[in-house]
């Protein structure tokens, strides 16, 4: 199965790291998808990021750019970036970590996986406190069964079919919202 992929990236204030940022992502996506796309969410940039966003996407045609005119924080940024996107599959980043080439690869592995709506790579941590493991047991629980979580990185993978399904036939409104980072 040929499978698409977008990639959004949530951006404030981010003229240093932009451009690195993209280049990463220009260099291994088309080791691993076939059809990609890039989309920069600018969140209320006040530096030079809009500049830099709009150069990019002139510059290279897997790159588009969306702006929000004041900041509308991640949550916002990341349901713009999934209404202006076409993928199958959709890769969200958390752009207070660096892109990973091996964590882009990881991900895109479990594609054909046809139970997980959202999952994430594990990476490494020291062991936390009693009180973040009861924290996270308690989510743990009430997780519904249909997603999974496989620990915090800074990459995510959506499964845009999978939360389709996730749509409230009565309302017409998705009942899925992305667990907080924090949380993982």
């Amino acid at each position: 199965m040929d499978l698409s992929l977008s990639v959004v990236l949530p951006v404030h204030n981010a003229e240093t790291t932009l451009t690195h940022n993209v280049y990463e992502l220009l260099d291994v996506l088309p080791e691993i998808a076939s059809r990609f796309e890039v989309l920069i969410v600018d969140d209320g940039s006040t530096d030079h990021t809009e500049e830099i966003a709009h150069e990019l996407a002139r510059c290279y045609p897997q790159v588009c750019t969306v702006r929000h005119t004041r900041r509308r924080g991640a949550n916002a940024a990341i349901q713009t970036g999934m209404a202006h996107t076409t993928g199958d599959i959709v890769f969200v980043h958390d752009e207070a970590t660096p892109i990973s080439a091996s964590e882009l690869r990881n991900l895109w592995s479990l594609r054909n996986d046809c139970r997980l709506v959202v999952a994430r790579t594990e990476m490494p941590c020291r062991s936390p406190g009693p009180h973040v493991r009861e924290r996270q047991a308690a989510w743990d629980n009430s997780v519904p069964e249909t997603s999974a979580v496989l620990g915090g990185s800074g990459m995510q993978m959506i499964r845009r079919a999978a939360v389709a399904e996730l749509v409230d036939s009565d309302t017409g409104h998705s009942t899925f919202s992305l667990p907080h980072p924090a949380l993982l």
